[in-house]
């Protein structure tokens, strides 16, 4: 018909297969490796004194580079988002309110 090509076909609707359908799920992140702490400290201690780069010190003492990049960078003060501090209750004066009004 005048020139133009109808694109349709019957096989659309099964053409166009969401793409949340054929993601595959994402695996579950494992626990946090655990450490010595005197092997991560040193670790830290010999990064930060610059006796030895984060590359070096992680082939070494066998630490992520990037837990000890991150635990430099935290201690130097010079990460973008410091983590969070828990609060506890008695810090937040909530503790001594929970009662309150029954006298």
């Amino acid at each position: 018909k005048n020139g133009t090509i109808d694109v349709t076909s019957e096989n659309d609707s099964q053409d166009h297969i969401s793409l949340k359908d054929s993601k595959q799920p994402r695996k579950k992140r494992g626990r946090y490796r655990q450490y010595d702490h005197d092997i991560l400290e040193e670790a830290i201690t010999m990064v930060m004194s610059g006796k030895m780069s984060v590359s070096k010190a992680q082939g070494i003492y066998g630490v992520p580079h990037s837990t000890l990049e991150y635990k430099v960078k935290e201690r130097s003060g010079t990460l973008k988002t410091p983590p969070k501090k828990k609060l506890r209750l008695t810090d937040t004066g909530l503790f001594s309110m929970t009662n309150s009004g029954t006298n």
